[in-house]
């Protein structure tokens, strides 16, 4: 049975890094006479969750508020982290829209600049910006990401002392590796172009 501690439980995990104050702020916007006693209270599950509260708050937070019925909280973090997953998504995405924009911005400008005036700093920026795709941050990513993994599982269960040691001894290996992988990547994406 769902509990009004699970609920609490259940909404402070939703509401995440927003404050108390904020939320209630922003139930009072929509007519409900919420302070922060009000959320502190639901979360220690000392006062129920009105259904009428629960659907303006799934407005509030702009999502499903199936996530206050967790019956677990596993099933709450889960809920969470997949609103996590969720937002990083989104703002990921704006960001990429944002370098696009940026990059048609910096062609635009470049465009518009004087022959007699176009420095060879500006045509560095040109081909450094406009020559880098939103497919080649991803794939710097990729090969950023995959060192860092390589490079936790190799230091796993390590000293500080082993450190130095190790790295010394698989610099060379796990460089090659990672070449070897970025070019199999390049290669595919290379492949991948000319069957398009």
């Amino acid at each position: 049975m769902l509990t009004d501690e699970q609920i609490g439980r259940n909404l402070a995990a939703w509401r995440g890094d927003r404050s108390q104050k904020d939320l209630a702020s922003a139930m009072r916007e929509l007519g409900f006479k919420w302070s922060q006693a009000t959320v502190w209270s639901i979360e220690k599950g000392e006062r129920p969750l009105r259904l009428s509260e629960a659907e303006a708050l799934a407005q509030v937070m702009g999502r499903s508020n199936l996530h206050l019925l967790s019956k677990s909280d596993a099933a709450s973090d889960a809920f969470a982290a997949g609103s996590a997953a969720r937002d990083a998504y989104e703002t990921l995405l704006a960001s990429l829209k944002a370098f696009d924009a940026a990059r048609v911005n910096l062609a635009f400008s470049l465009d518009a600049v004087a022959p007699e005036d176009q420095t060879g700093f500006l045509r560095e920026l040109g081909d450094c910006w406009i020559g880098t795709s939103v497919e080649d941050v991803l794939e710097e990513y990729r090969t950023e990401s995959l060192a860092d993994s390589v490079r936790e599982q190799l230091l796993s269960g390590t000293t500080d002392e082993d450190l130095e040691d190790i790295e010394e001894r698989q610099r060379g290996t796990w460089i090659a590796r990672l070449s070897e992988v970025n070019r199999g990547v390049q290669s595919a994406d290379g492949e991948r172009q000319a069957e398009a």
